[in-house]
Order: C-alpha cells, then sequence, then structure tokens
C-alpha cells in the first residue's frame, strides 16, 4: 500500500528488530522508506510475552520521543488489535491515529484493552465486513469514522500469465492434478483438515498432488508434527510442505485449484492472490469470502471443519472441466475489479484525507 501511494505522500514504515528479515527485503525491493527499531510485539509465546511486559514502558517512552521527534500528520497502527504500543504512543506525542484492525478472534484481554484505548484513535480501518461486525461492541465510541478496505493485491505481479513454474517443482509435478493451499502452519488455518480432505480425495483418484505453502513458527511445531503424524496415519504420500517461501506465485501458478480451510479470517490474502493468478477456489465460510467466491461461477464455500465437503466441491470442479477456465477468468475478474492495490490506495487515501479535515475543523 505504501508503494502504491509514494508519489502522492511521504511515508516512514516503523519496523521491529525482531523477526522482521523478510518483511525488510520486501521493503526494500520497493525502495520504501522504513525504521527499525528495538520494539517487541506481542505473540502468544510465554517467553515474548515475558520481554514484552518487562520492556513495554521503556519501549513506549522510546517510540513516543520518535514521534514527537518526527513530524508525522499519521500514525497508522498496522497489525491488528495486538498493536497496543503504537496507539498508545502516537496518542502521547499528539498525532491523529488510524488503527487498523484485521483480525475476527482475539483472547479477552486484547479485547479488554482494546475497548479502553479505543477512544483514542481518530478513525479506525476494519480489514472486512466481518472485521467489522466483530468489533462492533467492542469500540468505546458511540460514533467513529471508518473505513473497510480489504487486503490488497498487486493484480500485476499476480498474474498467472506472467509466472513460470520453478523447473525443480515442474519436474516434481508432471501430470498431477496439485491441489494446493499458502497458509502459516497453525490450528487456525486448518492445516489437518486440509489433511483430512486429502484423505478422502485419495480415496476417489490417484492422480493428486497436494501443496502446502507456508511457515512454521516455533510456537506451532507441535501442530506441524500433529498434522505429519496424521499424514503417516492415513497412509498418504502425495502431500509436500514447502516452508519459509519468500514468494509463493510459482507455487501458486502450478495449482489447478487453491483450497483455504481456515476456521477464522479476515481477508484472507492468500485467496485473494490465488484469485489474482486466475484460481478456482474451493474455501471455508470466513471473513468476507462470500464477496470474492461465488458458487458456480470460480469456486465454491463450504462450512469451515467440513473437509468432507470440500473434497466434494474439489471433485465436482474437476469433473466438469469445461467450467475451469470461466472460472479461472472469472476469479481474476474479480481480483482486479474489487481487491487490486490501487483501489485500495485510493480508499487509504480518502480516510487519511478525512482525518486530516476533521484536524483542521
Amino acid at each position: 500500500m505504501a508503494n502504491a501511494l509514494q508519489d502522492r505522500i511521504d511515508t516512514e514504515i516503523i519496523v521491529s528488530s525482531y523477526n522482521s528479515n523478510l518483511f525488510v527485503q520486501k521493503i526494500k525491493e520497493n525502495n520504501l522508506k522504513y525504521k527499525k527499531l528495538n520494539i517487541r510485539s506481542l505473540s502468544r509465546n510465554k517467553k515474548n510475552i515475558f520481554l514484552y511486559i518487562i520492556n513495554f514502558i521503556p519501549e513506549l517512552v522510546f517510540l513516543t520521543l520518535y514521534f514527537k521527534r518526527n513530524q508525522f500528520d499519521i500514525i497508522h497502527v498496522s497489525g491488528g488489535a495486538w498493536q497496543i504500543k503504537g496507539v498508545l504512543s502516537g496518542w502521547f506525542a499528539r498525532r491523529k491515529i488510524i488503527w487498523h484492525l484485521n483480525d475476527t478472534s482475539m483472547p479477552g484481554f486484547i479485547l479488554w484493552v482494546l475497548k479502553i484505548l479505543s477512544a483514542l484513535p481518530d478513525a479506525f480501518i476494519f480489514s472486512s465486513e466481518n472485521t467489522k461486525k466483530y468489533y462492533a461492541d467492542k469500540i468505546s465510541k458511540s460514533s467513529y469514522l471508518y473505513e473497510v478496505i480489504h487486503p490488497p493485491v498487486n493484480t500485476s505481479r499476480y498474474c498467472d500469465e506472467n509466472i513460470a513454474i520453478e523447473p525443480s517443482f515442474k519436474k516434481i509435478i508432471k501430470d498431477k492434478i496439485v491441489i494446493g493451499t499458502v497458509a502459516n502452519i497453525n490450528p487456525i488455518k486448518g492445516i489437518d483438515v486440509f489433511v483430512k480432505m486429502v484423505a478422502e480425495l485419495n480415496k476417489v483418484r490417484n492422480d493428486f498432488l497436494f501443496v502446502v505453502v507456508g511457515k512454521v513458527y516455533e510456537n506451532q511445531i507441535s501442530y506441524y508434527q500433529k498434522c505429519l503424524d496424521q499424514i503417516t496415519n492415513n497412509k498418504i504420500n502425495n502431500i509436500t510442505f514447502i516452508l519459509d517461501v519468500f514468494d509463493v506465485r510459482s507455487h501458486l501458478k502450478s495449482f489447478d485449484i487453491f483450497v483455504c480451510t481456515s476456521f477464522s479470517e479476515s481477508g484472507p490474502i492468500t485467496l485473494f492472490e490465488a484469485l489474482s493468478m486466475s484460481k478456482p477456489v474451493v474455501t471455508t465460510k470466513v471473513g468476507d469470502v462470500a464477496d470474492f467466491v461465488i458458487e458456480n461461477k470460480n469456486g465454491a464455500i463450504v462450512e469451515p471443519g467440513d473437509y468432507m465437503s470440500m473434497a466434494e466441491k474439489v471433485i465436482n470442479i474437476l469433473n466438469n472441466k469445461s467450467v475451469i477456465p470461466r472460472y479461472k477468468q472469472k476469479s481474476r475478474e474479480i481480483a482486479i475489479s474489487k481487491l487490486d492495490v490501487i483501489n485500495c490506495a485510493e480508499k487509504h487515501l480518502q480516510i487519511y484525507s478525512d482525518v486530516m479535515k476533521n484536524a483542521a475543523v
């Protein structure tokens, strides 16, 4: 988003020094201005929670002083309800604040803190209508400025025609039908459900290759092992995990059908990228997917956890080969018309303008 707006507004991205190498790499690729600061983000890891708590006040003071020294008009707090420090430091620095919320499931303590701090921002951005509904009774203000902006996709970059499958992976695929997903390996993403779907589909035909592209964080190693054990117990030998991939486009290119098995999502951005890459999609009913995946037009939607229906929908698409070109075209059209980064950038620019107008009143 910063890249799409860099000719129109001056943006500096504040990046945590901890575990941000991939993010910094993306920023550098786009020649964006950024600053690395020793600011910790809250996570579910016990050690990180301890370090977050004992460093909270010093880091809050440091960030507040940094905002004061630099003449920022707006502090755009991205990353969801976890980003308490950014909201507080922006308020202490007397800057305008936009809190960007992108969650549909949060621990009770975080929601309690958010309700208290929700009086501070000048505006909110919700990453889906579902997110807006989730936070409707959790924001203490009776009325507030907001915009619903879905996670954007650079549809020029995520274009099936412009991407090649890596030669090494092409050898693995051969003449297989590739069913894939892109997701971090954790229970919310339903990777165990994906494995159950695989077991069902393998009962129907033997020419599948299943691919999971994602990342295993330290606190999810046991869940990843559970999924591997599940694969072994079901005697599945046609599923591969491709981990720590920086650019997923060549793998998306190889998918015949993209599958999303999540239990909770706001976007999900990987599904939007798959649409941009002209993929038929079978997804669980999460976030605002019903606005982008249309039954019998470009895919199918099932209830979260329903791996049997998911397998059935995949087979239905494959058994009706004549519809696949139409599905692919429709997915691409939806991505360009509703999710392109240029459209989303204009919405960001509008809410920035509205916040500054209110400041001048």
